[in-house]
């Protein structure tokens, strides 16, 4: 695995070549099957953090259809939306989420939400995307009940999804159906892509420079979603809606949903 400072800027160099590059039109098809879901949330990571609820505020009322956070799990076994598994990164405090109890580590830490609480908030306007971290899951059938329980609002209303980068973690939570499931890929993403087909899940994601056409082809060929990581601009959205991915997920929603906007009302004009 690649350092993540060298990850970081390998993407940010692939990242500003892709959005020099003019690209066509999508169709009036392609536009209509777009949409396009928040990464963290709208964010800049010094005055409003990534997965807080200031983040997810800024997207209400925007258009924008899905929101992707993060689940790590508390000492007493409750879901909060957090990314890593310790605080370091946002906080400046080396202890790990796991070593808290739920109501103390939201007590001093505020900007971190549990999950039943962000659901509440926001399942009535978002399609929600839940990825589970690789993390040790004690008790696996008790955890994942505490999950379906968490998002069942979202079920009565715009829905959800689990996202996991490990297949395995899936498998063991009982009660999560695999057409609830997408596993995401790096590397491995040929990999990924036949395991999700082979296991009926509803699909895969990745970053957009590491999945082929073929693979995006044989997925939406066969009525699975492709989630495509991290468009930030109007040529790499071109990009991705021309060869037919259908979810968006962008660190900056806002930006993306204007411009998918925009091309919606040019496809009208034209016709």
């Amino acid at each position: 695995m690649l350092p993540h400072w060298l990850d970081t800027a390998l993407i940010a160099a692939v990242d500003g070549v892709q959005a020099l590059i003019p690209r066509p039109r999508p169709s009036p098809e392609a536009l209509a099957a777009a949409r396009i879901i928040s990464h963290r949330g709208q964010r800049d990571n010094r005055r409003v953090l990534e997965n807080s609820l200031p983040a997810f505020d800024a997207l209400r009322g925007s258009g924008v259809w899905g929101l992707e956070f993060d689940v790590r799990w508390t000492a007493d076994l409750q879901p909060v939306v957090f990314h890593d598994a310790d605080l370091r990164r946002l906080a400046d405090d080396r202890r790990r989420i796991a070593d808290f109890q739920a109501a103390a580590l939201c007590r001093e830490f505020s900007f971190i939400t549990p999950l039943a609480e962000l659901v509440a908030r926001y399942a009535g306007e978002f399609h929600l995307l839940v990825e589970l971290k690789p993390e040790p899951y004690q008790q696996p059938a008790l955890q994942a009940r505490i999950l379906e329980a968490a998002l069942a609002p979202a079920a009565a209303s715009h829905g959800y999804h689990y996202l996991c980068l490990d297949a395995a973690l899936l498998d063991q939570l009982p009660g999560i159906s695999a057409p609830k499931t997408l596993t995401v890929g790096r590397f491995n993403i040929d990999e990924v892509g036949r395991e999700a087909l082979a296991r009926g899940r509803a699909g895969i994601g990745g970053h957009y420079a590491l999945m082929p056409d073929a693979l995006v082809q044989r997925q939406r060929g066969a009525g699975r979603h492709v989630a495509s990581g991290y468009p930030d601009s109007a040529s790499v959205l071109r990009r991705e809606l021309n060869r037919g991915v259908d979810w968006i997920v962008s660190n900056d929603a806002l930006r993306m949903q204007r411009e998918l906007q925009r091309l919606k009302e040019a496809s009208e004009d034209r016709r």
